[in-house]
């Protein structure tokens, strides 16, 4: 039972720590107040700001906690160090992904402004 309780408070502080760490406030209130037709790329953008991203930085946390548990419990084995390095390997192409789907939107807010 201890354990099962160290374990819960553990992964509630992993999954609190990426709000804590970025300042990131809870919603309060409206997060799209006067979203009309013309306003869809800025609520794309405040959908992705105000709700993906933060669930996909605890992602990355955990995923990159993750690789950090395969290479410490690897104790040398070549096979679980590769498994490890893959799981790196992965977390990072998932990063750049995610880095680039914001830019794409971005690069599309900016080539079609609001307003025209």
């Amino acid at each position: 039972m201890n354990k099962k309780l160290i374990a819960l408070f553990f992964w509630i502080a992993v999954l609190i720590f990426p709000m804590t760490s970025f300042a990131v406030q809870p919603f309060l209130g409206n997060p799209f107040p006067n979203v009309g037709p013309l306003d869809i790329l800025e609520t794309i953008e405040r959908v992705f700001l105000l709700l993906i991203w933060p669930v996909t930085i605890a992602i990355i946390i955990l995923s990159f906690m993750y690789a950090g548990i395969l290479f410490l419990t690897g104790k040398g084995d070549p096979a679980k160090i590769s498994i490890a390095k893959l799981a790196v390997l992965w977390g990072v192409i998932g990063v750049a992904v995610i880095l680039l789907s914001f830019s794409i939107i971005r690069f599309v807010r900016a080539l079609f402004p609001v307003g025209l």
